[in-house]
């Protein structure tokens, strides 16, 4: 028996004792039990050997041990499933609250696939039948349509049979709602306890969902639109994360920096532009995270192969005080910076034009600041350089010129500087006023408003201006007294043809009244005026259509008006810058007279004079025939043809022959300049050298020089070229020159003769020693029949010189004289060496 209890026992324990601890307390206290047992048949038998554990007292010590310990567990158990089951209300409590908290309901099916729970679902649907069966969900109440319910049905079915879970939604057309099933297993532990299909109004989160999606569609559009139009943005953007690394890029910006796309760029982290000392675009970024501010640095870069000036503006972004990135652009500012040069160029050339200018100028900022002066204003003003410099206040510099005393005198300074200052407020147009200061300068002074705020001050000095203008008040007011005062008409047309100014003279020579010339009348009244005072002549039209003709006449005219009073009028006509005409009349009635009575005095005179000539041409033909006869009958007496002749008469003869020759070189001389005068003079031109002449010139005056015992002199060189003129002429010249030269010559005197070649002239200067000629009559020599007032009256005509000249000027060339009282002449003659053959043949021709 007890070996029985004691298998059962080791059984239990090797079957319980290691699944819970309460199943180990169970087995010790069976084994403390058949302990037990044992020890009560031990004591029957002899205890002299007996172990010391096999004591009954100390076994029931061990047994009720066991038994506290096992009563101490249960208590401790229970505690234990009691808290367990706390713990599992609380679980169950959370569950139903999250179930609640799901808006839902459950179909729950059991391992072997009963339906267990289906009224809490059809309540959920709005079905009120208690013993509709699934096919309820199709109805109209619940609105599922048949291909959604045979979904349905489907996916529960594969849910049921191979445990396939699912997840659907669906749209109730009846009630508007949107529902989501889905189907799962229920498994504890491994083992299969079931299905569960959830249903859940997802109408709300629907709702929401598509709102959300309709912002995420606005939004991506928005960037979508925002992206575009960056990409269309000519200038660089971009935008990085909060490690300061690019996210996005425009186009402008792949263009920059040569790329090829947006996601290359981004991916490579190409940066815009790196500065001289090393800060990339990505340093500024920095920059203005760290100072939490729009920073922009100017910066030169490459683009396109094309170095430009770029702005670069990096803008921190943060939302909600957390940092979101930047956002950072370039703008290309090449052309602003060469606007900004060529403004400071302008600048420059204004303020040096400025400077050149004559007439101060002052500029007061709106802070009533002076900002600049041009030199002249210094000048003007003399105020201390350190003060202008320092950039004074509009009554700082009022005062300086007060003290030194460059202002006008003012009863009440403070009212009148007061007074300047307002114009800063009140000044809408230019104001001009007159300063005249202590020292007799005058200032224009124009005072207007600066287009950037302040005051354009404007100081000319107009003291030469007031004195020109008093000079010319005054000269005026002279040649107005002036033209009262001439004996001439003046009148003056302005450009609308009306009278603008006239003096008495005018008035009194066509007797018109004052009054109307007062009123400006126009020039075909005063022409009328003129003619039925006078009688309309065609001059005073022509004077009229002069006047108002427009631009059709510009240079001066003249003329002369004879009225019906038989008084003449010369006028002239000279029109004026201005466009006006300045007209003058002046009566030479008396002067036409005189000068009708000349010119019929005139006309007897060359009448007379013509007679004379006639007279002059014909005597010396009439004279030269008997004088011919003369000297022919005395030469043949003189050579004996008839018998000889005594001393006595051949004397006579000399003389006789002598006397004729004399008088028939006055009667040629006579004839020449006859012919002369009538115009009828011709050269015989020919070519000749000038040494043959003055060999057969010299030659002729052999006997007279002889016998006033005078020294001849001849520098003529013997290669001279040939001359081409009239040879008999020019040897009338020379011979008439040597005459006169021996004729006053006294004995023992000198006779000089020189000829000089030049380039294409010809020089002969005679030189005597005689009695000279008086300087207030060397300008008379050459007249005819002038024979000087130190010449006795037998010693020739007078017609020499003047044939010489005639000569001489007949060829083309000129005469000089030089001549000293009592020491001698010398005459001077400048031939051209050819007078052409145009000449030749219009003088022969004559």
């Amino acid at each position: 028996m007890i070996g029985a209890i004691k298998k059962f026992v080791e059984g239990f324990m090797a079957r319980r004792a290691l699944t819970s601890p309460k199943g180990t307390l169970v087995a010790i206290l069976l084994w403390g039990i058949l302990l037990s047992g044992t020890s009560r048949k031990a004591a029957a038998a002899p205890t002299s050997s007996a172990p010391l554990t096999q004591d009954p007292v100390l076994l029931m010590a061990m047994f009720s041990g066991l038994t506290l310990c096992l009563v101490l567990w249960m208590l401790w158990d229970r505690m234990r499933v009691k808290r367990r089951l706390d713990e599992a209300e609380k679980q169950n409590a959370l569950q139903a609250l999250s179930l609640k908290s799901r808006r839902g309901v459950s179909l729950v099916w059991d391992e072997q696939g009963h339906l267990t729970s289906f009224t809490e679902v059809k309540r959920w649907f709005g079905v009120t039948d208690e013993n509709a069966g699934l096919d309820c969900l199709r109805s109209e109440t619940v609105g599922l349509s048949d291909q959604q319910y045979d979904a349905l049905m489907g996916h529960i079915t594969r849910l049921l049979d191979y445990g396939e879970s699912f997840r659907k939604l669906l749209y109730l057309a009846a009630t508007k709602r949107h529902i989501v099933v889905k189907g799962e297993t229920l498994t504890v532990g491994a083992a299969l306890e079931g299905s569960i299909v959830w249903f859940r109004d997802a109408t709300l989160e629907e709702n929401i969902a598509n709102q959300k999606e309709k912002e995420t569609k606005r939004i991506r559009s928005r960037l979508a639109f925002l992206e575009s139009t960056s990409d269309l943005v000519r200038f660089p953007m971009w935008m990085r994360d909060p490690d300061l690394n690019l996210s996005w890029v425009n186009a402008a910006y792949v263009d920059a920096v040569d790329g090829e796309t947006v996601d290359q760029v981004i991916a490579e982290g190409l940066e815009l532009a790196t500065s001289s000392i090393g800060k990339t675009v990505r340093d500024i970024a920095m920059i203005s995270r760290d100072v939490n501010k729009n920073y922009n640095e100017k910066h030169f870069v490459v683009i396109r192969g094309e170095r430009r000036a770029v702005d670069i503006h990096n803008i921190p972004v943060r939302r909600e005080g957390r940092l979101m990135g930047s956002l950072g652009y370039a703008l290309d500012i090449t052309e602003l910076e060469k606007a900004k040069g060529e403004l400071i160029h302008h600048t420059e050339s204004h303020s040096e034009t400025l400077n050149k200018l004559s007439t101060a100028v002052a500029i007061f900022t709106s802070g009533k600041r002076l900002e600049y002066y041009n030199s002249a204003f210094s000048r003007l003003w003399q105020l201390p350089e350190n003060l202008l410099f320092s950039h004074p206040h509009h009554g700082e510099v009022l005062e300086a010129m007060r003290d030194a005393r460059r202002l006008p005198e003012q009863a009440n300074f403070p009212a009148w500087k007061a007074a300047q200052m307002e114009a800063y407020t009140q000044l809408l147009e230019p104001v001009e006023e007159m300063w005249h200061l202590p020292d007799n300068t005058s200032l224009r002074v124009v005072t207007q408003p600066h287009p950037l705020g302040g005051l354009l001050i404007f100081y000319e000095d107009v003291t030469d201006h007031f004195a020109l203008e008093r000079s010319y008040n005054t000269l005026f007011a002279v040649q107005r007294e002036s033209l009262n005062n001439l004996h001439e008409g003046v009148a003056v047309f302005g450009v609308d043809g009306c009278l603008q100014l006239y003096n008495q003279a005018f008035a009194d020579i066509w007797k018109l009244p004052r009054k109307l010339l007062d009123d400006n009348p126009h020039t075909m009244d005063v022409m009328d005026a003129c003619a039925r005072n006078f009688g309309n002549t065609p001059q005073i039209d022509e004077l009229n259509n002069l006047i108002v003709g427009g631009e059709v006449k510009k240079e001066i005219s003249s003329g002369q008006i004879r009225r019906r009073d038989s008084s003449v009028l010369d006028y002239s006509a000279v029109p004026l810058p201005d466009g006006a005409m300045l007209t003058t009349f002046i009566d030479v009635s008396d002067s036409i007279a005189i000068e009708t009575a000349l010119r019929e005095r005139n006309q007897a005179l060359e009448e007379t004079d013509k007679i004379k000539t006639d007279f002059l041409a014909h005597m010396s033909y009439e004279l030269r025939t008997p004088l011919n006869s003369i000297i022919g009958f005395s030469e043949l007496l003189g050579k004996e043809y008839q018998g000889p002749l005594n001393d006595v008469q051949h004397e006579y003869m000399n003389n006789i022959l002598s006397a004729s020759g004399q008088l028939l070189e006055l009667i040629n001389d006579i004839l020449d300049l006859s012919v002369i005068e009538a115009g009828g003079l011709t050269l015989d031109v020919g070519e000749f050298t000038l040494p043959s002449v003055m060999d057969q010139i010299v030659g002729q005056m052999q006997e007279r020089i002889k016998a006033k015992d005078i020294e001849m002199v001849v520098d003529c060189e013997g290669d001279l070229k040939p001359v081409w003129g009239d040879a008999k002429r020019i040897h009338h010249v020379i011979y008439n020159l040597l005459s006169n030269a021996v004729k006053f010559t006294p004995s023992l005197g000198t006779v000089t003769v020189k000829v000089e070649q030049m380039d294409e002239n010809y020089r002969i200067m005679v030189r005597d020693t005689g009695v000279g000629i008086k300087p207030d009559e060397v300008n008379k020599i050459f007249e005819k029949f002038y024979t000087g007032s130190n010449v006795p009256n037998e010693q020739g005509a007078g017609l020499g010189l003047s044939l010489v000249k005639s000569f001489v000027e007949l060829h083309g060339g000129t005469v000089g004289v030089e001549s000293s009282l009592n020491v001698g002449t010398t005459i001077t003659l400048e031939l051209p060496r050819r007078i052409g053959m145009t000449a030749q043949v219009s003088l022969v021709g004559e």
